[in-house]
């Protein structure tokens, strides 16, 4: 990725953060950091989740190994 599309992820990422907050202030939810934690956490999981999928693309044998495992879940 570039840094113009970082940025613009990171635009993204704050806007709905933003967006958020201000549904529930307008709500009146007395949740006070709980969904920036969850935001938090998302993306936390999201990027584990990316590593290890990359991690597996890239070596063509453990594409068909994952694929088993998946299929027995």
């Amino acid at each position: 990725m570039t840094a113009s599309q970082y940025w613009h992820l990171g635009v993204g990422v704050l806007a709905l953060i933003a967006l958020t907050y201000a549904a529930l202030r307008a709500g009146r939810v007395p949740l006070r950091w709980e969904p920036l934690y969850a935001l938090a956490r998302g993306a936390v999981q999201l990027a584990l989740v990316g590593a290890a999928l990359r991690g597996v693309l890239k070596a063509p044998p453990t594409v068909a190994l994952a694929l088993l495992e998946i299929g027995r879940a």
